[in-house]
């Protein structure tokens, strides 16, 4: 987390003085892992957070899956609950986000396929019965992505 990626990423967020989450990086962990990992970076250009996605999307997917639900709290703003794309398919990570105080669930997503209508449905139901704020944001182009997620570098 690093990584010249990450650190420019970080200078990014101070610069503009704002609370950045760039979608999710490619993170290689300490024992080799490789997890899709999601960071939150705050006005003054510090990793205010990070979540390891805890339910990669099988056989599709190959990473390693994280071990922690995390939330961040934003001052001035609020707790923010996060989750990658595949995450909000399953309605406990949601429960288990508003138990841990979340007003705000923020769902990065890199769906390119039909299936993005259901994600949004499954956000308003995980809205409704955890009564929290569900943010579901989806990639911007291009959407193109290494033959092999186990070449990624260290952030």
């Amino acid at each position: 987390m690093d990584g010249p990626r990450v650190n420019e990423l970080k200078q990014l967020a101070k610069d503009l003085n704002i609370w950045l989450v760039p979608g999710s990086v490619c993170e290689r962990g300490p024992e080799g892992q490789l997890f899709n990992t999601q960071l939150v970076l705050s006005p003054e250009g510090e990793l205010a957070g990070y979540y390891r996605k805890i339910f990669p999307w099988r056989p599709f997917e190959p990473y390693d899956p994280g071990d922690r639900f995390t939330t961040v709290d934003l001052p001035g703003i609020g707790r923010v609950g996060l989750n990658i794309c595949y995450d909000a398919w399953y309605p406990g990570v949601s429960r288990q986000l508003a138990w841990m105080g979340a007003d705000v669930i923020l769902n990065v997503v890199k769906t390119t396929t039909p299936d993005r209508k259901q994600e949004l449905i499954l956000a308003k139901a995980n809205a409704i019965v955890n009564q929290v704020f569900m943010v579901s944001v989806n990639c911007a182009g291009p959407t193109a992505t290494p033959s092999c997620p186990r070449q990624c570098s260290a952030g």
